[in-house]
C-alpha cells in the first residue's frame, strides 16, 4: 500500500511540477500538502473532535461573533464580486465567454486575475468557520454531508483551478458563488439580528434555488467549452468541473426536495385529508338532523 502511495504521489510531482502555475508558487496555503492537512482538520474537527469536546458542554451562542462574521462575508463577498465584474469589464481579458483561457503571464491583467483567484481560494477556507460555529453551538442536524462535501469539494476545486488555470473559464464559478453567498449571508445576518423574523424571510427558500441555479449555469458553462472544437481550454479540467456541477446539482436537488417540496406535498395530503373528514361529519350530521 506504501509503494502504491509513493507511485501515485511521484506521478502526481512530475504533472505538478510540468503543469503548475509559477507565479504562485510561494503563496501561503497554496500547496498540495497545506491543502490536504488543512482539509483533514476541518473534516476531523467538525465530524469527530468538536462533537466529542462539545459532549458535556453548554452550546455556545455566538451571537456576536455571527453577527460581526455574517457582515462580514456580507462585504468580503459583495465587494470581490464587484471587483472582479469590473475587471472583467475594463480588461477584457477573455476574447469569448465560451471558452475563457486564463491569461498566464505576469502582466498587470494576469497577475490581477491571479491575485482575485487566490483571494477567493482563501474566501473558501475561511467558509470552514461556518461548520465550526454550528458545531459550537450544537446544531450537528445543519453538519450535514451535503455541507461538508460542499465547503471541502468547492476548496479543492478552487485550489485546482487557482494552482493550474487561475482564472479564465473558472472565474465564472467566483462571479456566481460570490452572488449567491452575498445574499445567503445577508439572510444568515437577518436571521441572527432579528431571530422572530426568520420565519417569515421568505427568501430562504429561494437561496437554495439560487445555488441549483447556479450549477447549472457552470454545467452548461463548462459542457459548453468542452463541444467547442476551437477551444483550448484542458479537456481534464472541463471535465472535472461538470462531474463536480453535476453531483452538487444532484445533492441540492436532493436536500430542496426533502426541505421544500416533500413537506409540502404532505401537508396539501394531510389538509385534504381533513377535509374530506369534515366533509363526511358534515354529511353525517345533516342526515341525522333530517331523519329527526
Amino acid at each position: 500500500m506504501f509503494l502504491i502511495l509513493k507511485l501515485i504521489w511521484e506521478h502526481f510531482r512530475e504533472f505538478d511540477d510540468k503543469y503548475r502555475d509559477q507565479r504562485s508558487e510561494n503563496y501561503f496555503l497554496l500547496g498540495p500538502l497545506k491543502l490536504c492537512l488543512t482539509v483533514v482538520a476541518y473534516y476531523v474537527f467538525v465530524k469527530h473532535l468538536g462533537p466529542k469536546l462539545m459532549e458535556n458542554r453548554k452550546a455556545y451562542e455566538l451571537k456576536n461573533v455571527l453577527l460581526v462574521y455574517n457582515a462580514a462575508q456580507v462585504l468580503v463577498n459583495g465587494s470581490m464580486l464587484v471587483l472582479g465584474c469590473y475587471f472583467v469589464w475594463y480588461h477584457k481579458p477573455y476574447d469569448r465567454l465560451t471558452c475563457m483561457l486564463p491569461v498566464v503571464k505576469r502582466s498587470p491583467a494576469g497577475m490581477v486575475e491571479l491575485n482575485f483567484s487566490y483571494a477567493y481560494y482563501l474566501l473558501k477556507i475561511a467558509d470552514f468557520a461556518d461548520t465550526v460555529f454550528f458545531v459550537l453551538r450544537k446544531r450537528y442536524k445543519q453538519v450535514s454531508f451535503l455541507h461538508v462535501y460542499h465547503h471541502i469539494m468547492i476548496t479543492v476545486s478552487t485550489f485546482v483551478f487557482l494552482r493550474y488555470l487561475p482564472g479564465g473559464h473558472g472565474a465564472i464559478l467566483a462571479v456566481l458563488n460570490l452572488t449567491v453567498h452575498s445574499i445567503m449571508y445577508f439572510y444568515y445576518f437577518i436571521s441572527v439580528l432579528r431571530p422572530e423574523l426568520k420565519q417569515s424571510l421568505w427568501w430562504k427558500k429561494h437561496i437554495t434555488q439560487a445555488q441549483i441555479l447556479q450549477f447549472l449555469i457552470l454545467f452548461i458553462h463548462f459542457v459548453r467549452a468542452l463541444f467547442d472544437a476551437e477551444c483550448e481550454y484542458p479537456t481534464v479540467a472541463l471535465l472535472f468541473a461538470i462531474i463536480q456541477a453535476v453531483v452538487m446539482l444532484v445533492l441540492f436537488g436532493d436536500f430542496y426536495y426533502k426541505a421544500y417540496v416533500r413537506p409540502y406535498r404532505e401537508k396539501l395530503f394531510v389538509n385534504g385529508e381533513s377535509s374530506e373528514r369534515d366533509g363526511a361529519k358534515n354529511v353525517g350530521s345533516l342526515s341525522k338532523a333530517k331523519s329527526i
